[in-house]
């Protein structure tokens, strides 16, 4: 996800929001998700728990970069079921289209 957005942004230009859909399907695993999206110590820890050699060379080698060129940004949780997340998601994207002003309808 991160390699599409940053391809994106230098390609196209254009802003984007990282956004992790459907949480409530995962809540067992979302606590750990978005420790890796915020802590990158935390999510280099986990990738050489589950990768070796060449793959684990590779990952942290695209991690490294991207956390370096500062394309590395937080994720959003987001529940539509149960609209968990919705209030920050709005909020980021009235940070881009807005940016940053508050507009009166």
């Amino acid at each position: 996800m991160a390699l599409l957005a940053s391809s994106i942004k230098l390609r196209l230009n254009l802003p984007f929001i990282n956004v992790l859909t459907k949480i409530d399907l995962i809540e067992d695993r979302i606590r750990d998700i978005l420790k890796w999206s915020s802590n990158l110590g935390s999510l280099e820890d986990a990738i050489a728990k589950q990768s070796n050699g060449e793959s684990y060379t590779l990952v942290m080698n695209i991690l490294r970069s991207l956390n370096f060129g500062g394309f590395s940004q937080g994720l959003i949780p987001v529940s539509n079921a149960t609209g968990d997340g919705m209030i920050n998601l709005e909020a980021a994207l009235s940070r881009i289209l807005n940016l940053g002003e508050e507009v009166e309808e």
